[in-house]
């Protein structure tokens, strides 16, 4: 787990100034029985659905947890020992309406139901959600909704994680920050350029709504590559249009968060090949867009 310290929040250089805080660390990990790590001004809990370790995608594709299946949980301090979290939970189809319930009996923030990726053997389904007030509420209020599902807890992240991928490469490809996880599998953070608000509260751009994209090794020699992208409305077209010329099949298009400011859409799209030549891609693609590469 992160060690036990608190995060301090300050501002972020580039985009514009967030609110001042503190975050207690530890104990929000050890509430939500998971590991977390800190990046920028934000806290990243993730909670992998190990139980569903069956899901099969397109093409044959085995869909790991730490690919696309998992509960993904953001925090940034507030003051006076207040915090915003925005996230998401990954479900099997019996766990929805018993998880939403949940969400709306603690007060918490339902912004969305949908499926990121089509044809799944068996079909999982996400459920987005939000909440901003006193740090020990929400992160029980949160718990309380995850006891809801077949989440296996607690668990810890593998302390060094391998992968046959070159994560460092991807992420330079990409201009983003590399991540390795459990299964080989590597995510690449890409940050937009806007200033957001979220329920009128100035979030980092971290707080779940900067571009994703997820590699997983395939036993085949082939990587699965699955962008998550937030794009403005006049990006959508271009985007699309580039990486369906290049290969990828789009799964999904909706609106994550409610009361988003600018407004995103997010595209969950998938491929399978070349990792590298994929990134490049990719890259081409969110040249389109107010991306801040760090690379």
């Amino acid at each position: 787990m992160v060690p036990a310290r608190r995060l301090f929040i300050s501002s972020i250089k580039g985009f514009g100034r967030v609110q001042a805080g503190t975050l207690p660390v530890q104990d929000i990990q050890r509430i939500l029985r998971a590991s977390g790590r800190v990046s920028g001004n934000v806290l990243h809990v993730s909670q992998q659905r190990r139980d569903l370790n069956d899901v099969v995608g397109p093409d044959d594709i085995p869909f790991r947890p730490a690919f696309a299946l998992q509960n993904d949980f953001y925090f940034q301090a507030l003051p006076n020992g207040r915090a915003i979290f925005n996230g998401e939970l990954t479900l099997a189809p019996e766990e929805i309406n018993a998880v939403i319930d949940r969400i709306l009996s603690t007060g918490l923030v339902f912004q969305s139901f949908h499926q990121h990726f089509f044809n799944l053997d068996p079909q999982v389904w996400h459920v987005h959600l939000r909440g901003t007030g006193g740090v020990y509420g929400l992160v029980r209020g949160l718990d309380y909704v995850v006891r809801a599902t077949d989440t296996p807890l607690p668990q810890t992240a593998p302390m060094n994680p391998t992968t046959r991928l070159d994560a460092p490469r991807l992420g330079r490809l990409l201009g983003g920050e590399a991540e390795i996880h459990e299964d080989g599998v590597v995510s690449v953070t890409i940050l937009r350029r806007e200033q957001f608000t979220l329920g009128g509260t100035a979030i980092d751009p971290r707080l779940g709504v900067a571009h994703e994209v997820h590699f997983e090794p395939l036993a085949d020699g082939r990587t699965a590559v699955a962008p998550d992208l937030g794009l403005l409305a006049s990006e959508i077209t271009p985007v699309m249009r580039l990486l369906r010329r290049e290969g990828f099949d789009v799964h999904c298009l909706y609106n994550q968060e409610t009361a988003e400011v600018p407004q995103l859409y997010f595209s969950h799209l998938l491929a399978a090949g070349n990792p590298y030549s994929y990134a490049q891609v990719i890259r081409r693609a969110l040249r389109q867009t107010n991306t801040r590469f760090i690379a």
